[in-house]
């Protein structure tokens, strides 16, 4: 009689749905890991990338986009020598309204407010100014205003309010 030949292998069939899952959980991790990234950066909130600046004619603002509803955020403006015992810090009304002024470091000599503007008089050392603003804005969107520091455009000012 003949002696039969066997062969003893694994069966290893592909399963389709195993692999896509695979897929899915590698892309699940990528995904989650940009997420962590942009979050320490401060892409959502505070941190290295929420920081921006406006440099104008001897004028410094640095402040905070995006920022959370309800939470305190600075704005501080810088002016470094100029003329005069006073420095004038205009900022559009509506905005100072939309963002809920809550306090200006140090206190200003007088604030003027008219034409839709809202201007902050500050008493100045050699007609330097160092000043800080902190809002808390209570609802949620984009926020916009134009800055003049001692009467000389120190750019736009742009804050967008997540929840």
């Amino acid at each position: 009689m003949p002696q039969r030949k066997t062969t003893q292998a694994l069966d290893l069939g592909d399963d389709p749905g195993i692999e896509r899952g695979w897929r899915l959980q590698r892309a699940g991790r990528v995904l989650l890991a940009a997420i962590v990234a942009a979050a320490l950066a401060g892409v959502l909130g505070h941190g290295p990338a929420s920081r921006r600046v406006l440099v104008a004619d001897g004028t410094r603002i640095d402040y905070q986009n995006p920022v959370r509803q309800g939470a305190p955020t600075r704005v501080e403006i810088r002016r470094a020598a100029g003329r005069g015992d006073e420095v004038t810090v205009a900022l559009d009304s509506g905005y100072v309204t939309a963002m809920r002024l809550r306090s200006v470091v140090p206190p200003p000599l007088r604030v003027v407010g008219g034409g839709g503007t809202t201007t902050f008089v500050f008493a100045a050392r050699d007609g330097s100014l160092d000043a800080v603003f902190e809002f808390e804005p209570p609802g949620v969107g984009v926020r916009e205003t134009a800055s003049t520091v001692a009467g000389r455009a120190a750019g736009r000012l742009r804050h967008v309010v997540l929840p």
